[in-house]
């Protein structure tokens, strides 16, 4: 996945993802939305997105991963807990070609 991510971002495509990220207005949880991955450097092992919230972010590539994959699940809803569990798809990424 993250050397997908690379070649779309060498080729100057972005690349969407469905992944978890605080939510600000619901403190501390997380939320799972869309949003757009636009850089990376693999040397210092980040990435950065444009957050759907307004902010951007620069997380390192372990905290992205396990955020694609949602694998701290104790950060999220209840409700949203049961949807990661059962219905939501891991590691969602959208190449632009």
């Amino acid at each position: 996945m993250i050397k997908d991510i690379h070649a779309s971002l060498n080729s100057q495509n972005p690349v969407v993802i469905f992944f978890g990220a605080p939510n600000p207005d619901n403190k501390p949880y997380y939320d799972f939305h869309g949003s757009v991955i636009y850089g990376i450097n693999l040397d210092s092992e980040t990435i950065t997105i444009a957050n759907v919230y307004g902010y951007n972010e620069e997380i390192s590539l372990v905290d992205f991963l396990n955020r694609m994959s949602y694998a701290e699940i104790s950060k999220y809803p209840f409700f949203q807990k049961i949807s990661i569990k059962f219905f939501q798809p891991k590691n969602a990424y959208y190449l632009i070609e």
